[in-house]
């Protein structure tokens, strides 16, 4: 049986509908409607043709270029906010170059001021150490040999932007990132005693640790990322979903909230994880021993 047609393509496709009736019934020119909403002639074309989706801020700005009227806002930003769902699949990552990726992330990271990482499988590369980095996207298997060192320099260049004062980092890693072994014993040692450091420090940057032995409110099922309150990224085994809605990034922040309220945080994070750590290196000093 062929598939069926794409939910969120088809309500792109009404949205660009329905901003193309307006633009109509206004009777203005691309040119003028692109000028006023701050957008390139060419991005309008591709929101109207449907060939790109429109940002709910692009929306709001030419609802505000056609001045349109109350309700006419309202049931264009309703259809707006069930459009912006985008999935993207990993593949198309690895396709594109992870080095790209990497660029996109720091993008992300630069135009948000509060960024909520929740990680219930493994620390988030602005955590990574060096050594960490490599073993793990080595692993992974899907990074070419060519570009490898270009992958993780650009994994450590994002986390220059920890040091920024005017923004707020918040990592929840439930235990499981802490002890699942996905690199050898001693780089693990190094990866726990790295975040151990950022935990004391605190500042601007919070590493908090939820362990098993606390009462979770809900299972753990999906890393994500609350920027703001503008979108959320939520990652599954084949790509990453991009949430736009109003709601989605509150039920977000919500769920965030209720884990981190359960979460070891400062000192209490810090030691959790200096003592996993001497549990990795007390491993490799014996492994080596009776090797």
């Amino acid at each position: 049986m062929p598939p069926g047609p794409d939910p969120g393509s088809r309500t792109r496709l009404d949205l660009a509908q329905a901003l193309r009736d307006l633009r109509g019934a206004s009777g203005l020119s691309g040119e003028t409607v692109a000028r006023r909403a701050l957008m390139s002639q060419s991005k309008l074309s591709r929101i109207e043709t449907g060939r790109a989706g429109a940002t709910l801020s692009d929306v709001e700005a030419l609802l505000h270029a056609y001045g349109a009227d109350a309700e006419t806002a309202s049931r264009l930003m309703k259809l707006a906010r069930s459009a912006a769902r985008e999935y993207r699949a990993g593949r198309e990552d690895r396709q594109r170059g992870m080095d790209r990726k990497q660029a996109e992330l720091a993008g992300f990271e630069q135009q948000a001021a509060q960024m909520r990482h929740f990680l219930p499988a493994v620390p988030t590369g602005l955590l990574h150490t060096r050594a960490y980095a490599e073993a793990t996207l080595a692993a992974l298997g899907t990074v070419p040999a060519g570009v490898f060192a270009q992958v993780v320099d650009a994994k450590m260049a994002r986390q220059q932007a920890l040091a920024d004062p005017s923004r707020r980092w918040v990592f929840l890693l439930t235990e499981t990132a802490v002890r699942a072994r996905v690199a050898p014993l001693e780089v693990m040692a190094g990866q726990c005693a790295h975040m151990a450091d950022l935990a004391e420090v605190g500042g601007c940057v919070e590493v908090a640790v939820l362990p098993f032995a606390a009462a979770w409110p809900v299972m753990a099922l999906n890393v994500f990322v609350v920027y703001d309150d503008r979108f959320v990224t939520v990652e599954v085994f084949s790509g990453e979903v991009v949430l736009h809605d109003p709601q989605d990034v509150a039920y977000h922040r919500d769920l965030f909230d209720r884990f981190l309220a359960r979460a070891l945080t400062g000192g209490d994070a810090a030691a959790f994880l200096r003592s996993a750590g001497a549990e990795y290196a007390a491993q490799a000093r014996f492994m080596r021993e009776h090797a």
